[in-house]
């Protein structure tokens, strides 16, 4: 069983409106250990700095070896795409 969950590669949408740090926080050990072949977070940073949870997720996630590959193009609200490099 422990097998089948380590060759899981999983995609993960989050959708919680401006709590996505909290979020992924939370799937810190999926992150290192590169589970996740994609990761779209709905990025709301005005909503998530009105309630005091925002923060760099390029550079949280970089720090697990992902990168955004969708540019926001100056938008306030937009889906990222983050995958392992």
């Amino acid at each position: 069983m422990q097998d089948a969950y380590r060759q899981c590669s999983l995609v993960v949408k989050i959708d919680v409106e401006g709590f996505e740090a909290s979020v992924l926080h939370g799937m810190e050990r999926l992150l290192q250990e590169q589970r996740c072949r994609k990761v779209i977070v709905e990025v709301n940073p005005g909503r998530a700095e009105n309630l005091g949870t925002s923060c760099d997720l390029d550079t949280f996630m970089a720090n697990f070896s992902y990168e955004p590959i969708v540019a926001p193009l100056g938008r306030s609200h937009f889906d990222q795409c983050y995958q392992p490099v």
